[in-house]
């Protein structure tokens, strides 16, 4: 196992407003059908990438075709409505087709976000213990097997938006060609892994292809944010041989393996990351009913039980009380969806193939809230303490992927790249310089 430690001057913020992407805003179904991929596009992406690769294979046979997972928010949803009754008389009850639920700006400006937060809540059932669409709300996730909707969340590819289009475009330049051996898996990011049952056996199909259609060359799997526990949920559940068959190498980047502390914030007042656009309170009707926020709440693993997270008066709130505090903040659902993917990476297993981890420091990230008890949960904490981090995920989860040198056989290396954010990481010039050299490393 190698660990670098890079120091650099940080890039440009990002603008804010795209931060919301890669966290979970709005964070960021069974009768819907959300976690599941267009047929036709699937069939269509299989088809062509056969008849790509006879003219593709002369010019660049070696490289090891690769596989993007975004994180939360980094994937579009459409959507297509036929509901029953609307939350304003200016919000659309019915289209004929589908249209850009995720990411669209225009539907989070003020008035109209409240038609948006409507149409992206999920429903939990208590019996199921699932989560489904609000009623009268079709999703569905574009753009499966290729870059272009994780290039870019808004669908008119506005430069704001941009997403994994620095990392891709890179690629591109070294040789590889969208869809033949770069392909991306986006998912419905609302939920958590235990609901896209349906997404993990497209993503094993897609490796699989991908790695026929390339010489037998193995995939390297790179992800981001959320994308990587996800990631890990799944390569948990193939077999050795499967792995060593279809699995070059997996690149983590910025993942939050033990949770964060804004994931509990979101559920406790909203969390707009800065947005001011953006309520807390507004968004916070979303995030409350996303799996995927329960799955990143802080882990008993990397935050002791004895340490005090939220404060309110007299209350403490810790990893050891999580009933408590979602009796408190009156989301008891919210304990239910927790208990659902408490245990789906308990101990935070090794993947069983090569690892290389890409995370950064240096950047303030919250740690600790303490709010004024007559004023919680519908007021801003009085207090936040920082800690060291990425901006969005704290640095004792962001770093726990070193764990794994010692309890894998695979290789493992470690990069921490200084005073970049959550997001920049993607972009970041270390960081592609980096996986050029492991990338074309045929070793």
């Amino acid at each position: 196992m190698v660990s670098f430690i890079i120091f650099r001057e940080p890039l440009p913020m990002v603008p804010r407003v795209i931060t919301i992407l890669v966290f979970i805003i709005i964070l960021m179904g069974i009768s819907s059908i959300s976690n599941k991929i267009h047929p036709e596009r699937l069939k269509k992406s299989r088809n062509s990438i056969h008849h790509q690769y006879d003219r593709f294979k002369k010019s660049k046979p070696d490289l090891f075709p690769v596989i993007l997972v975004p994180g939360d928010g980094g994937s579009q949803i459409e959507a297509k409505l036929n509901k029953p009754n609307v939350v304003h008389h200016f919000c659309a009850s019915r289209t004929k087709n589908y249209y850009t639920l995720w990411m669209s700006f225009s539907e989070i400006l003020p008035y109209a976000i409240d038609c948006f937060t409507d149409n992206m809540r999920l429903v939990y059932d208590n019996v199921t213990r699932t989560t489904a669409n609000a009623p009268g709300v079709e999703t569905r996730i574009p753009g499966f097997g290729e870059t272009r909707s994780i290039e870019f969340i808004d669908n008119h590819e506005m430069p704001i938006t941009g997403y994994f289009n620095v990392m891709v475009n890179y690629l591109v330049n070294l040789g590889y060609k969208r869809v033949i051996n770069l392909r991306g898996a986006p998912y419905d990011f609302r939920k958590s892994p235990r609901e896209l049952t349906d997404y993990l056996v497209n993503l094993k199909a897609l490796i699989e292809e991908t790695t026929r259609a390339n010489n037998d060359l193995p995939c390297i799997i790179i992800c981001h944010s959320m994308g990587c526990p996800l990631t890990l949920y799944f390569l948990l559940r193939q077999t050795d041989q499967w792995k060593s068959t279809y699995v070059r190498k997996l690149i983590t980047i910025a993942s939050p393996w033990g949770g964060a502390v804004k994931a509990m914030k979101a559920f406790a007042t909203g969390e707009n990351l800065g947005v001011l656009v953006v309520p807390e309170l507004t968004v916070r009707r979303d995030e409350r009913t996303f799996p995927s926020m329960a799955f990143l709440l802080p882990q008993k693993n990397f935050w002791p039980t004895s340490e005090t997270i939220i404060k309110v008066g007299s209350n403490n709130f810790s990893t050891a009380n999580y009933e408590e505090f979602f009796e408190t903040i009156d989301f008891p659902v919210g304990y239910q969806m927790w208990l659902d993917v408490e245990h789906l990476i308990d101990d935070l297993p090794p993947p069983g193939v090569p690892v290389d981890c890409f995370y950064s420091t240096g950047i303030k990230t919250m740690e600790y809230l303490e709010y004024d008890p007559d004023l919680f949960p519908n007021h801003s904490p009085k207090v936040v303490t920082y800690g060291d981090g990425d901006g969005t995920v704290n640095i004792r989860s962001l770093e726990a992927c070193n764990r794994w040198k010692q309890q894998q056989t695979q290789s493992f290396n470690s990069f921490n790249i200084y005073g970049v954010d959550h997001l920049s990481i993607l972009a970041d010039p270390t960081v592609l310089a980096f996986l050029r050299k492991i990338i074309t490393d045929r070793k």
